[in-house]
């Protein structure tokens, strides 16, 4: 069972439809969604992406409110000789296991009150996770150790089992700050976040066969199990900022510290002995730091904002499920544009790179992430001085990665992974000033 506990311990941070690193979400709302590059934006949603820069923001109360639906296949094609004997795959050696996310409900809402060169400021959002991962047919590395077992029970016998895994993971952010603007081009930003960790597991493996004999009946170590268990924790984090803004060039450089979330077992039924109740473990937040900078081209109708910016999280010095696999920080790279195309109209695209350091070997079937390419599109529309309209759409493309683990749990056989992902996100949101 060593694989498969492995990978269930794995699933609370990695369940989710994230924008950004291995732990964190950068997608906050629809305009993130048309335009990645938001580091030096001076929108509502400034609160999280440029905190320094709420205090060159317009004088007044200003209201932000995203939703925004993500969906996700994560897919494993497992190539494994004796998965010829199992009967769901029909003879094939080479098996598709699929993982389907759907995230119907993503909220945000960002607040800042700005008066003189003083910004206060507040924000709730997902901050990381943020969906549910279910496995209708279950684990290649569990099928394949079953299909292992059953061939000391009953050699060459055709095996069969029904397995089903869920996995739900949100951490809720809930942040508050002030900006202060020191000169005419140049402010400051500190904050305080608290990040609320929820995971809850649903399982099952049931009706274990070989040649169509209940297994249970000959050995008990394949009897049905069951899974139901949940998760909680909070951590505190400071976050500090600093903006310039002479109106044409804009610059921000943020940094978010350590968030230390342990996540707290409450387990109502585990015959897997995967999560004693009562007991910890760690699931943190790294460190991130941002850089952005940005030129508006033309400060009269149809100007033309182009944008750069870099972010590095800190992955190495946090512990969480993918701490074995990690061999550097992991690094982003976007590229945005915003055209005006009229008083009401905006337009605007861009594109992500992602790039993890984590050893392709350390993969396992839920516990793995991929480097990244994602674009995005989409618009908004001022209705008035007070109220605009965003939605944006958010398409990622994965770079597959290859693994092979060789004498898989002893049995001088070589098992070959390709691990792979798509995923949208669509996002809708309303601005309101007064």
């Amino acid at each position: 069972m060593k694989k498969f506990t492995l990978s269930m311990l794995a699933l609370a941070t990695v369940v989710g439809m994230q924008a950004g690193g291995l732990m964190t979400n950068t997608n906050h709302g629809a305009a993130f969604l048309r335009d990645m590059a938001r580091g030096t934006t001076l929108a509502v949603d400034a609160v999280y992406f440029n905190p320094a820069g709420t205090a060159f923001m317009s004088e007044g109360i200003h209201w932000g409110f995203n939703e925004q639906v993500a969906i996700q296949d994560r897919v494993t094609t497992s190539t494994f000789a004796p998965f010829a004997l199992y009967e769901k795959g029909n003879g094939a050696t080479t098996l598709e296991f699929k993982g389907k996310t759907f995230s119907p409900i993503i909220p945000s809402v960002d607040f800042v009150w700005k008066k003189n060169k003083l910004a206060l400021m507040g924000s709730v959002s997902v901050g990381g996770g943020g969906g549910s991962l279910e496995f209708k047919d279950g684990l290649s590395d569990y099928v394949a150790q079953f299909g292992l077992g059953t061939q000391k029970v009953v050699p060459g016998g055709k095996y069969n089992m029904d397995m089903y895994l869920k996995g739900t993971s949100i951490t809720a952010s809930v942040q508050f700050g002030a900006a202060y603007k020191l000169t005419d081009r140049f402010a400051v930003a500190a904050q305080i976040r608290s990040n609320i960790g929820y995971a809850k597991y649903d399982g099952h493996v049931r009706d274990i066969t070989v040649n169509e004999i209940p297994l249970a009946k000959v050995n008990p170590a394949f009897a049905d199990r069951e899974l139901d268990a949940k998760q909680t924790g909070v951590a505190f984090s400071p976050n500090f900022a600093v903006s310039y803004n002479d109106g044409a060039w804009s610059y921000t450089g943020k940094y978010e510290f350590k968030s230390a979330i342990k996540l707290k077992n409450n387990t109502k039924v585990d015959e897997f002995g995967l999560f004693p109740d009562g007991e910890k473990v760690d699931a943190e937040m790294p460190a991130l730091l941002t850089q952005a900078i940005s030129y508006r081209f033309g400060r009269n109708l149809g100007y033309l904002k182009l944008t750069g910016e870099w972010h590095h999280f800190f992955d190495t010095d946090a512990k969480n499920s993918f701490t074995p696999a990690e061999e550097s920080g992991s690094n982003e790279y976007l590229f945005g544009a915003e055209v005006y195309a009229s008083p009401k109209l905006e337009l605007s695209a861009a594109y992500q790179r992602t790039v993890f350091s984590l050893n392709p070997d350390a993969h396992s079937e839920l516990n793995y992430n991929m480097n990244s390419h994602s674009v995005g599109i989409g618009g908004a529309y001022a209705f008035n001085q007070k109220l605009k309209l965003n939605l944006g759409c958010m398409m990622t493309f994965y770079d597959a990665v290859n693994s092979t683990q060789v004498n898989f749990l002893g049995s001088g056989l070589d098992k070959q992974n390709k691990y792979d992902r798509h995923n949208v996100t669509l996002g809708v949101g309303l601005e309101y000033n007064f």
